[in-house]
């Protein structure tokens, strides 16, 4: 559920496994514990939470071209 009071997190790291796939790693607002997303800013739904979540941004800007994610308008 997206919720403008979300806060929003900044990525801690980013982490690229074995097959490729780009993960960003931040530290969960509502419980301390690290979380990881899929690359890209939006919101997301916190893993500790049933419903609230957060959005992620990364500090950088511009995002290598292999982490961004295509967005509707």
């Amino acid at each position: 559920m997206t919720d403008e009071r979300d806060p929003t997190v900044a990525v801690k790291r980013i982490q690229r496994g074995d097959d490729g796939i780009t993960t960003w790693v931040i530290d969960c607002p509502h419980c301390g514990e690290e979380h990881t997303h899929g690359a890209g800013a939006g919101h997301r739904v916190a893993h500790c939470l049933g419903g609230r979540g957060y959005y992620l941004t990364r500090r950088g800007w511009p995002f290598p071209a292999d982490e961004r994610v295509a967005t509707t308008p």
